[in-house]
């Protein structure tokens, strides 16, 4: 399996909220990150297995993901970026926004070692969140 086919799995199991499959794919040390740490509950910088799994239960806890599409996979070398659309809700507010992304993942030895998520922060910022 090439590393953009391994990413797109990744993306499949989100879908189906297969989180342990993705767990299972990451280095013990992987850094993840993700923007708007003091605005998004799920936002921030986690390293490790059990930090990217604290990810996802803020994200379930705070939002409702209502479109994520990744449309465009650009592997080389030990990195593959992502770009797509996502749209999340607020389950505080209800409130939602919309936003393209780029997600940056790098990987060795077929393991993910880090994952950035770019996103315009301006649009995510203006929807509040339960912290």
């Amino acid at each position: 399996m090439n590393d953009s086919d391994r990413i797109r799995s990744l993306y499949a199991a989100f879908g189906r909220g297969d989180v342990p499959s993705i767990l299972e794919h990451l280095d013990e040390q992987v850094l993840w990150s993700y923007p708007l740490a003091d605005v998004l509950p799920w936002g921030g910088v986690r390293r490790g297995r059990e930090g990217v799994l604290a990810f996802f239960r803020q994200l379930a806890e705070a939002a409702d993901v209502l479109e994520f599409e990744p449309r465009e996979f650009i592997a080389q070398d030990g990195t593959v970026v992502v770009l797509g659309r996502e749209r999340v809700r607020s389950k505080a507010t209800g409130a939602s926004y919309a936003t393209e992304f780029a997600h940056v993942w790098k990987l060795a030895g077929g393991r993910v070692m880090s994952y950035g998520n770019f996103i315009d922060t301006q649009v995510a910022a203006s929807v509040r969140f339960a912290r």
